[in-house]
């Protein structure tokens, strides 16, 4: 029996080193679900962070885990 982990097909398993590649990650997981259909904007989808991000961390839905954002000095 044999066990595969990630999903067929290519990936996206690159390093981001600088600020502007792990910001555009960022965005591109956040436009997945408009992407596929599942809501019209970023922020409307429940599981995503994206509110979280545009609200500069003061939103924060009760009901969801915390998030707590990359650490300070990540970039430098």
């Amino acid at each position: 029996m044999t066990f595969r982990f990630w999903q067929e097909g290519p990936g996206d398993d690159r390093n981001r080193s600088s600020e502007k590649a792990v910001l555009a990650a960022i965005d591109d997981i956040h436009r997945n679900p408009v992407r596929r259909g599942l809501v019209e904007q970023a922020r409307r989808w429940k599981w995503s962070s994206s509110l979280w991000y545009e609200s500069d961390g003061q939103f924060v839905d009760p009901e969801l885990p915390t998030i707590h954002g990359l650490r300070d000095g990540f970039f430098s």
